[in-house]
């Protein structure tokens, strides 16, 4: 009996020491903290607020924010400063370290830290941080960021049918954005000339005349006075589709200069890509397909008209090849899941995923995906892979006919197999004559 009261007693007593030790709230699931989110212009600098902060943590413990720690952005977006004056120089200001911690309402402060970002950036910075209540409780959060060009320009936009040979510009959508960034009266732009892949700028262009004159980057076009913006004419190439953007520098009438962008969408189809694919090719013998977020980005920009969040795949056969993430020369850190999201910008990356074709397979590789800008509307794309080799083929064509009967081949026969091998359609075909014997 006494041995069982002891039993009794020790199993007390131990429990108690484990609750006394750990409390329950160190075993209290944490639910996923709120994106703390702010907007700025790419000219301005962000102070952080603690009470956003100390929000987020009282959402998710119920307790007040003890301090946080910071994992610092790409330097190419922007720095995290402590105590950031801006008459200072660069190398006078105090960066925010990742291992440091930054206090709700204790030196060093949440408050003193501001982001500043790189001034040639735009678009959305994440910034994730690891926060701590006064109890202890651990909790994981994001900082959203979205940067807007600093007094830039408006884009001018224009939108072509393939079927249609050219675009001219119009002169008042020139003189109106040049009013409303400068104040004041166009006088003359100059052009960045576009990839002739995608197309060429004409001046006084004539669709019957083989010697067009070509618009110059040195030249000078005015708004009211010869040569004119308005005798200018964008000729899309025979083989493009999708946009293109031509950026141009304005100068008002007192001579000061703006940057500005015109963005040209030529749709239709042409042979090419459309809006909604990427396409990669490569050798299956030598390379893989490393996806670039940019492919994905531009996808979600053109179909939204906004920016990319994240996407997910629908994975692909693995007769035909596999997806990694992290991969490097046979190594990786997982497969590429369907259930999960990869951020064009935060981790996990789009840019860590690379496919690796089956060493057996040669054609096409299609993987679908599904994307999301970052006010939450979806899209839906596909990635086309053309895998070469030796062993890649086409189907079988197979006709029936009769003795001293002419047998008529069918183009669409030809155009099927070739769209189901290359993804494209039919160019043209180089026979290898049968021997006479069986017929001409």
């Amino acid at each position: 009996m006494n041995k069982h009261v002891n039993r009794v007693f020790i199993s007390v007593l131990l429990f108690s020491m484990i609750l006394f030790c750990f409390p329950a709230s160190a075993f209290a699931a944490i639910d996923e903290a709120a994106d703390i989110k702010y907007s700025m212009k790419a000219d301005e600098t962000l102070d952080f607020d603690e009470e956003d902060f100390n929000e987020v943590c009282e959402d998710l413990t119920g307790e007040e924010l003890d301090y946080v720690k910071f994992d610092l952005p790409d330097v190419r977006k922007g720095i995290l400063y402590y105590n950031y004056d801006e008459d200072k120089d660069d190398d006078e200001q105090t960066k925010v370290s990742s291992s440091k911690r930054y206090y709700y309402s204790s030196s060093s402060y949440i408050s003193r830290v501001t982001f500043v970002p790189n001034e040639n950036y735009s678009g959305t910075v994440y910034i994730t941080y690891t926060g701590y209540d006064i109890d202890g409780n651990v909790f994981d959060g994001r900082i959203r960021i979205a940067v807007d060009e600093s007094s830039s320009a408006s884009t001018i936009t224009y939108k072509i049918d393939y079927d249609e040979d050219f675009i001219e510009f119009d002169d008042d959508d020139f003189y109106d954005v040049c009013e409303d960034v400068q104040n004041a009266e166009l006088d003359y732009v100059q052009f960045k000339l576009p990839d002739k892949d995608a197309g060429i700028l004409y001046y006084n262009y004539d669709e019957e005349d083989d010697t067009n004159t070509r618009v110059t980057s040195t030249k000078k076009y005015y708004y009211d006075e010869s040569p004119r913006i308005s005798r200018i004419a964008f000729v899309p190439d025979k083989d493009f589709s999708g946009s293109v953007t031509i950026t141009y520098t304005g100068y008002d009438i007192d001579g000061d200069s703006y940057t500005g962008k015109i963005k040209i969408t030529v749709s239709g189809d042409n042979g090419g890509s459309s809006d909604d694919t990427i396409t990669y090719e490569i050798n299956n013998n030598s390379y893989v397909v490393n996806f670039d977020e940019d492919d994905f980005y531009d996808i979600c920009e053109e179909l939204n008209g906004e920016e990319l969040d994240y996407v997910t795949f629908t994975i692909p056969s693995s007769s035909k090849g596999t997806m990694y993430y992290e991969y490097d020369n046979g190594k990786y850190s997982s497969i590429v899941s369907s259930s999960k999201k990869y951020y064009y910008d935060s981790s996990p990356y789009i840019s860590e995923i690379t496919f690796v074709p089956n060493k057996s397979f040669a054609g096409i590789c299609t993987i679908d995906f599904k994307g999301w800008d970052i006010d939450g509307e979806s899209f839906s794309g596909t990635v086309l892979i053309k895998i070469g080799g030796s062993n890649i083929n086409a189907d079988t064509i197979t006709y029936t006919g009769k003795t001293n009967t002419a047998l008529y081949m069918k183009d669409a026969d030809f155009n099927n197999a070739c769209k189901k091998l290359n993804g494209n359609p039919l160019d043209y075909v180089i026979f290898t004559l049968p021997s006479s014997v069986y017929g001409e």
